[in-house]
């Protein structure tokens, strides 16, 4: 069973059904022979499925899981996730090297072809922490792979054992006639989870009448974003041409990776785009994409031409040395009446241009961007969600959809391929619970709303804070909701405004990558007084040549190696002999040490280095940025936690349930919780 790979796994179907095609690599050729394989076993017969990581998740193997479902009695199903537990040592070794990684195998389903009886329940054994059960089999602290009989044997035992979650591994139950195939998801969460509680409450208020909670759906639309068919010139769409075509392009000096449809930034402002900017769509990237805001140096741009455009000459022209590749595209060589030219999906135009949430398509967390004045106009990499009717309020969707209640609800209904992913795609989305609120006659902003708007124009958090804890107070009454609304609307573009000022300080604190895409995550984010150090200005620096404090002295005009710190000097040694020295303070020396780091140095690199004049002033300074970055990270987890209980107040959650839902996107961050909390 180890060494079951798609091909092996294929194989031995085939020789159990019969079937007599090829083996073409197909996932579905997979789900349809094992439904085939569970009509032919025996009555009473057992069937072990070994299957990859796709037959849970995949949206086109509903009707496997019904099948399955409805043929056999499930008896005992083990889940490892994204664990490569059927690979080779070889294959292992290689993904830890960065090389393609193997078939990966998720599940092992166990059933019996029998009736099933009334209550039966399936016992579902869960990797639910590798690294824990790692640490558990090994004893190792640093482990973070389980050795593979260790692993099976012990989830074996658990099987057999009781429910609950020790060591990593999580055992529950599930009755088969609760399974649906349309939501496969739930099988990886407890009754007792937190995002289980939340999926209860959220269905109940969608059930209830008059409650103003409904599917997305209803008042939203949800795309996924514009698809050229031909963003570059890929080795996938070289396959596809006649070896005289690919030979006439390279002629041309096309080569692979150059820009089709998806262009650069700075192509906006060269001919003809900049004549003609309407057929061009400014998209961001997915790592643009942050809670309400969008880094706007992150983009690029889509040709975007529908079939009813008219193009001018100039436009076609540019496309022309692409007219072989955009013409052989799929749907257009199925379909004469499409244009050689014409982007492939480009969406609705009107839609696109106006008001929208832009949902990052996958992620371990929902990170969804709001566009109110229509300026993005995003990829098929990302989710794009606009409304159906007027008056509906984007930033006030935004806070919704970003909030860990949605996100949790989400986990279990949404889709969920891995158990820290999500994929963001419109079918699911559009089941998603929207609370509505609808503004009464004659209504206007209370004294609280006011106070908040005025705290956030003053970036006093505290107040603003205690603003909005007194607008979900009050939260309940038409007008109370209506309150909390607009608080949240205002909450959402505060964060927004705090991520974009976070956006520069990245090249001081590296770490602010990660951080500024998670507003509930305020630790681990330092200063790099190098880099504090390479944006002074040339007064308040000297370099090592010039500073007077040091005494520089370089013995080679080649590389000068590695350097570690002596008593009163940084030494340089090169293929076992010295190459350079520089004495002087053990501070400037640290420092130094630090802002050449592992760079291959020669010796003008050296001389060159600069320090700052003062380091006491240095410091101040650094201590300075270091206390703006924990600021603004503060500031964006004060007005988080406060959208989230605005929230979970508008979905009617008890307060019991709002804190564990709080305490839920503390812990996925990382970070503490607040005195407040």
């Amino acid at each position: 069973m180890f060494e079951s790979g798609n091909k092996i796994l294929f194989d031995r179907l085939r020789a159990l059904t019969g079937w007599q095609d090829d083996y073409r690599g197909k996932s579905d050729y997979l789900y349809y022979f094992l439904a085939m394989a569970a009509e032919k076993l025996a009555p009473g017969g057992r069937l072990c499925v070994i299957t990859p990581a796709g037959w849970m998740n995949a949206g086109n193997a509903d009707w496997l899981r019904e099948r399955l479902a409805s043929t056999l009695r499930l008896d005992e199903l083990f889940l490892f996730g994204g664990m490569r537990l059927f690979a080779t040592g070889h294959e292992e070794r290689d993904v830890r090297t960065g090389l393609t990684p193997p078939t990966v195998e998720s599940a092992i389903l166990v059933a019996t072809k029998a009736g099933v009886p009334e209550r039966h329940r399936l016992r579902i054994v869960l990797l639910a922490d590798e690294a824990e059960a790692a640490r558990l089999l090994t004893g190792d602290p640093a482990a973070r792979t389980p050795p593979r009989a260790a692993l099976l044997e012990l989830m074996a035992s658990r099987a057999g054992g009781r429910v609950g979650r020790a060591g990593g591994i999580l055992v529950h139950e599930i009755a088969q006639d609760a399974l649906r195939s349309t939501r496969p998801w739930p099988i990886k969460h407890t009754s007792r989870d937190v995002a289980s509680r939340v999926v209860a409450h959220l269905q109940g208020r969608l059930d209830a009448p008059r409650s103003g909670v409904e599917r997305l759906a209803e008042r939203w639309s949800a795309v996924r974003g514009i698809e050229t068919g031909a963003d570059a010139y890929s080795p996938r769409i070289q396959r596809r041409l006649a070896e005289g075509t690919r030979s006439e392009l390279a002629a041309r000096g096309r080569r692979s990776g150059d820009p089709i449809l998806e262009l650069p930034p700075g192509a906006e402002v060269e001919r003809p785009w900049s004549d003609h900017p309407r057929f061009l769509a400014r998209s961001p990237e997915p790592r643009a994409l942050l809670y309400g805001a969008i880094d706007e140096a992150n983009h690029r741009y889509l040709v975007w031409l529908r079939g009813d455009d008219e193009p001018p000459d100039e436009v076609i022209e540019a496309l022309e040395p692409w007219r072989e590749v955009l013409r052989t595209r799929a749907e257009f060589a199925r379909n004469a009446r499409r244009r050689w030219w014409e982007t492939a999906w480009p969406r609705d135009r009107a839609a696109l241009a106006g008001p929208k949430v832009i949902a990052l398509y996958r992620t371990d967390r929902g990170r969804f961007a709001l566009d109110e004045t229509g300026a993005w106009q995003p990829s098929n990499k990302a989710t794009i969600v606009t409304p159906r009717e007027g008056g509906l309020s984007v930033a006030y969707l935004c806070g919704l959809l970003n909030s860990e209640l949605l996100d949790l609800w989400y986990a279990v209904r949404g889709k969920t391929p891995w158990h820290d992913r999500r994929n963001y795609e419109p079918k699911p989305m559009n089941e998603m619970p929207y609370r509505h609120v609808a503004r009464p006659a004659g209504w206007e902003p209370g004294a609280d709303v006011a106070a908040l708007t005025g705290a956030l124009a003053q970036r006093d958090m505290p107040v603003a804070v205690q603003a909005a804890a007194r607008v979900r107070s009050a939260a309940g009454s038409p007008a109370g909701d209506a309150d909390a609304a607009a608080a949240v609307e205002q909450l959402v573009r505060a964060i927004a405004a705090n991520r974009t000022a976070l956006l520069p300080l990245r090249s001081i604190a590296p770490e602010l990558k990660r951080a500024v895409k998670n507003p509930w995550r305020t630790h681990g984010v330092d200063i790099h007084p190098a880099a504090v150090l390479s944006a002074l200005p040339a007064a308040a620096v000297r370099s090592v040549r010039l500073d007077t404090a040091l005494t520089l002295t370089i013995a080679t005009d080649g590389v000068l190696g590695r350097s570690h710190l002596e008593d009163g000097a940084l030494a340089f040694t090169h293929g076992r002999k010295p190459t350079a020295r520089v004495e002087g303070p053990s501070e400037r020396l640290a420092l130094l040490a630090d802002v050449i780091g592992a760079a291959r140095l020669m010796p003008e690199d050296l001389r060159a280095a600069r320090l700052p004049v003062s380091l006491e002033t240095f410091a101040t300074h650094v201590v300075d940025r270091q206390r703006e970055v924990d600021d603004l990270l503060l500031a964006g987890r004060l007005l988080v936690e406060s959208v989230e209980r605005l929230v979970c107040r508008l979905y009617g959650l008890p307060d019991g349930l709002t804190d564990l839902v709080v305490g839920s996107a503390v812990a996925r961050a990382g970070t503490v919780a607040l005195a407040e909390d």
